[in-house]
């Protein structure tokens, strides 16, 4: 390969890692018409369009990864990945074994079958095949994440926070195990480091900061009469939990403004004494936070959350109504409860309850879903137990 072709190279891994990934993807593609067997650039071309979420594309040129070299895993391995992402599991999952038979110590298919296993709930193979990756390889951060997600799913949360942990001493900048350790850290009211950690998510590549060019807030220092924007980032739920820490900033005399989904606009501007609006169109702030970056400046420990007291308001008119069209027990408690969220999180198996969980509440009292949709198995469950 000439030198010509290596600048190339060289440009396009530029640009892939500034994110610039349509520029890259147009780099590797040059280079392949001039070296169409250059199976290196498969390599890199492939992982671009898979960030891109151009699954067909980057399947086939695995595919042609694969024809051009049948004595090497590599196509097949990027065949179980996109599966992967495409939620076609089993399929992935006879894709990574195939690679497994042109090399049984291919880490990187071991790994995926891992994770691939992980995702359908299989738990004791997916950690049986990362240990047996770790074993070649203990080198691979990847490796470790992975099993840091299993034990997390099996409520072994040690040994995750001890397999995230290693995954960071391997590569600090592993965003992703950053993330898993904090929320776990969160979970066992470790606040200090879990905040500080979870401030990772921004880094992941998955969510966008939305106001780069207003100044963050890093403290709580000097922020009477301050203009602070603070805006929703996350789902209904989070919003309406942590606005307890917008409260906060308004009794310390800061002048806040709330960003929050248009659907909560009406409920919030009830709640919360500040300007609550849908979207800002002014940059004339003096500081703007997400809002779950709050509860870090406030260092927060698990004795002095917040409370909501007293309770959110409620509009009369919508209390009348909804009281003249639900039948509420006389002698059960009411009790709504949401158990699921969006579909579509890619942790929504993990923080979703089953309705079958209720059963025993059910003798006490009476239980109202509030939310739009269930999954088909809640569903078949709330109708054949209704009262």
């Amino acid at each position: 390969m000439n030198k010509k072709i290596n600048d190339f190279i060289q440009s396009g891994i530029s640009e892939f890692n500034k994110k610039n990934f349509i520029k890259a993807e147009k780099i590797f593609i040059e280079i392949l018409r001039e070296y169409p067997e250059g199976v290196m650039i498969y390599t890199y071309l492939i992982p671009i369009l898979i960030y891109q979420n151009k699954y067909n594309e980057a399947a086939n040129y695995s595919q042609k990864l694969f024809n051009l070299n049948k004595k090497s895993e590599i196509g097949l391995v990027y065949l179980g990945i996109i599966n992967f992402k495409l939620s076609n599991f089993e399929k992935s999952l006879n894709n990574l074994n195939d690679a497994l038979k042109i090399n049984s110590k291919s880490v990187d298919a071991l790994i995926n079958i891992g994770a691939t296993l992980h995702k359908l709930e299989r738990n004791s193979e997916a950690l049986a095949s990362v240990q047996k990756a770790i074993g070649f390889n203990n080198k691979n951060s990847i490796a470790y994440h992975t099993l840091g997600s299993i034990y997390e799913s099996e409520a072994k949360f040690n040994d995750a926070i001890e397999s995230f942990k290693k995954a960071i001493l391997i590569n600090p900048n592993d965003y992703e195990s950053i993330h898993g350790l904090s929320l776990i850290q969160l979970s066992k009211k470790n606040y200090s480091a879990g905040w500080a950690n979870y401030e990772a998510r921004w880094l992941r590549g998955n969510m966008k900061f939305r106001y780069p060019d207003i100044k963050k807030l890093v403290s709580l220092k000097g922020i009477e009469n301050k203009k602070i924007l603070i805006w929703h980032e996350q789902g209904f739920g989070d919003t309406i939990q942590f606005s307890r820490y917008v409260s906060l900033l308004i009794k310390l005399k800061a002048i806040v403004v709330f960003e929050v989904q248009q659907q909560l606009l009406s409920f919030l501007k009830d709640q919360i004494d500040c300007d609550v609006i849908e979207k800002a169109e002014s940059k004339d702030f003096d500081f703007q936070s997400p809002l779950l970056s709050v509860p870090k400046l406030f260092s927060i420990d698990g004795n002095d959350i917040p409370s909501s007291r007293p309770y959110f308001k409620c509009n009369r008119e919508r209390y009348l109504y909804w009281k003249s069209l639900l039948f509420l027990s006389k002698e059960k408690i009411n009790i709504g409860i949401a158990i699921s969220g969006n579909p579509n999180h890619y942790r929504e198996e993990k923080r979703r309850i089953h309705l079958e969980s209720f059963l025993p509440l059910m003798k006490l009292c009476k239980i109202f879903i509030i939310q739009k949709e269930l999954n088909q198995n809640d569903l078949i469950f709330s109708e054949q137990n209704e009262e």
